[in-house]
């Protein structure tokens, strides 16, 4: 429609990406973190892989080859929705994997440490991607799609679990003390995309058992 209105194949390619993200970001004081709207290192990585050329007939971007979201690629196939899909033209089904968490910075506390922040680490993360913490979603900042940064509250570590040696008479094994507590990390990302991810444990050690490892 564009091209029959009078634009050239490349100014209609450019509408549809470039010129939106020009104008989103056109007021930021600072460039939007990720970038949108170019091919470039540190960018969103939403991409449409072509098996022609556009600049040599616009209607080439129907020959849709491949597609990637949030840096990861999308199945391919048809949907009820794409029902009506010229035979030979595949679409992308609008979905993409759970995110998955491959690490978490630190990985480990002290009982009764004051709130921190927790670096995680994997892939398939959005903009909307929330840290959840047993369940419970926590302040998450969004850096790349490999990168969440979440506000870990200090009532999370507060204390770890009774660990009582009740049958033991030698005071080395210290009656009555608390030991490790595990905590479920999770990344969650809401519809349409995403879902929930798998979880790391973040591990709350007892005072004691944390000065007798140093």
């Amino acid at each position: 429609m564009l091209v029959e209105s009078g634009l050239t194949p490349m100014q209609a390619l450019q509408a549809g990406t470039l010129w939106g993200a020009e104008m989103l970001t056109a007021r930021r004081k600072q460039p939007a973190k990720p970038m949108v709207g170019l091919v470039a290192e540190g960018g969103y990585a939403d991409l449409v892989i072509l098996s022609a050329n556009p600049l040599e007939d616009i209607g080439n971007t129907r020959k849709i080859e491949r597609v990637m979201k949030g840096g990861r690629f999308v199945e391919l196939g048809y949907t009820p929705y794409y029902a009506s899909t010229p035979p030979g033209i595949v679409r992308p089904t609008p979905y993409i994997q759970e995110p998955e968490i491959s690490a978490i910075l630190p990985n480990r506390v002290t009982e009764g440490s004051p709130e921190f922040e927790m670096v995680v680490d994997g892939e398939g993360f959005l903009p909307d991607s929330v840290v959840r913490v047993d369940g419970v979603a926590v302040p998450t900042t969004f850096v790349d799609i490999r990168t969440l940064r979440a506000k870990i509250p200090a009532r999370v570590v507060a204390q770890a679990i009774p660990d009582r040696f009740v049958l033991s008479t030698n005071p080395e094994q210290r009656v009555g003390v608390y030991g490790d507590r595990t905590v479920k990390i999770t990344v969650f990302t809401g519809p349409p995309d995403g879902g929930l991810s798998n979880s790391v444990s973040l591990k709350v050690m007892a005072k004691w058992l944390s000065n007798d490892k140093k």
